[in-house]
């Protein structure tokens, strides 16, 4: 891999100033050492999608992590933000099996038009 097609990042965490920072270098500390790097690549990632559903989930679930936070509280979160999973997950597999559906309709047209050939 080319030395050019790799990002280096670097972030600081500030404990004594907020409680969320406070929990994630604990939660850093008990990760080892040998599994920190992956685990900070990992994160980078998660964080760009949930920035690309929608750039305020960032702020709130780190403000969120600073309180009592738990699954519950980030489906209702994620709920409040972007609407009814379920629903959403709906209106994409059904966008996505149109999508699909008229891949397969384009491509019989597509063999019967040869066949008329």
């Amino acid at each position: 891999m080319k030395a050019q097609n790799r990002k280096k990042i670097v972030a600081y965490l500030h404990p004594e100033l907020y409680k969320q920072d406070k929990k994630a270098k604990y939660v850093i500390d008990e990760i080892p050492q040998s599994l920190r790097g992956d685990f900070y690549r990992q994160a980078v990632v998660v964080g760009a999608a949930l920035l690309q559903i929608d750039d305020r989930l960032l702020s709130l679930i780190s403000t969120f992590y600073a309180g009592e936070f738990s699954a519950d509280n980030l489906l209702i979160l994620i709920k409040n933000i972007i609407g009814d999973v379920e629903l959403l997950a709906a209106k994409n597999q059904e966008k996505n099996l149109t999508t699909e559906g008229d891949l397969i309709e384009k491509k019989i047209a597509n063999q019967l038009s040869l066949l008329k050939k």
